[in-house]
């Protein structure tokens, strides 16, 4: 039994005619009848007498008229239940977060949104791009933060502009330089950090001509720090990763041409987000303009 037979004899009833009711719901009249004629054999009975001028309930249509009801408004207080839940933004979200972000915005973010959105529990996964990408591909995590220099199919919500820093030794003569010219790391040692090659700094040597070969070492990015200090290389770092962290001894110069990696929070494109997933991905976008 369909409930929107039921809906049809309801009103059929209400408005003791038949044409009316087919009218008003978009229905045909022959198809109204038909329906009304396939609802009385499914349930054994007669519910309408047919006039000339309309229908009349039977003894048996007046005492399962209430009933129709009582299904009928349930079926559109399960609905609307059920839209209400699907909009509900609470539960578990899995965050994939670069390094930079998990240390210096995470913290006070997610203390922010747990706050706003009570009955929300948080797991980070903290990892480099690449591991953010396959979490992500994997569905591991529901979002994640990236660089816009990701070549994956993701769904991009940018966030903040972060200039790309050189980090060298003071005593190194490109400190002389306010801003680093692309030219002038051609024929230095370049200290490849965690996120390697495919990614803002592969971009900016190989537009300085300076990009290692296919085999290299990748390193953290604050031993890159450490071995820039001791004088092995330089390295190019986001700033806000630097933010906060022991410089002693070396030096931070921008580089020519503005470079900047932008940072966004990322989920799987085509894959439709949990409503907790769309709350933080919106708190998030509007949390980092502030």
């Amino acid at each position: 039994m369909e409930i929107n037979n039921l809906a049809i004899f309801i009103r059929a009833a209400e408005l003791a005619n038949v044409t009316r009711a087919a009218t008003e719901l978009g229905y045909t009249q022959s198809a109204c009848s038909h329906i009304l004629g396939r609802l009385e054999r499914e349930l054994g009975l007669a519910l309408f007498y047919r006039k000339h001028n309309g229908v009349e309930l039977t003894a048996a249509g007046e005492t399962l008229l209430p009933l129709a009801r009582d299904l009928v408004q349930g079926q559109a207080r399960m609905q609307d239940a059920a839209a209400k839940l699907a909009q509900r933004a609470e539960g578990l979200i899995r965050i994939g977060s670069i390094t930079s972000v998990a240390i210096q915005w995470l913290p006070a973010l997610i203390d922010d949104f747990v706050g706003a959105f009570p009955g929300t529990s948080v797991q980070i996964f903290d990892g480099d791009y690449e591991e953010v990408e396959q979490w992500l591909t994997g569905q591991q995590v529901d979002c994640g933060f990236l660089s816009s220099s990701t070549e994956k199919n993701f769904a991009l919500h940018p966030l903040k502009k972060d200039p790309m820093m050189v980090v060298l030794p003071k005593t190194h003569p490109l400190c002389r330089y306010d801003v680093i010219p692309l030219a002038a790391l051609k024929e230095e040692k370049m200290l490849i950090p965690a996120e390697g090659l495919h990614y803002d700094v592969g971009d900016i040597l190989r537009a300085a001509n300076s990009a290692p070969p296919k085999c290299y070492d990748l390193i953290s990015d604050y031993s890159a720090i450490s071995l820039v200090r001791k004088g092995y290389g330089l390295t190019i770092l986001p700033e806000l990763l630097l933010d906060g962290y022991s410089l002693d001894g070396v030096e931070l110069r921008p580089l020519e041409a503005n470079n900047l990696r932008t940072i966004c929070v990322a989920t799987l494109a085509g894959k439709v987000p949990s409503p907790i997933t769309r709350a933080f991905v919106e708190y998030v976008v509007n949390w980092a303009k502030k």
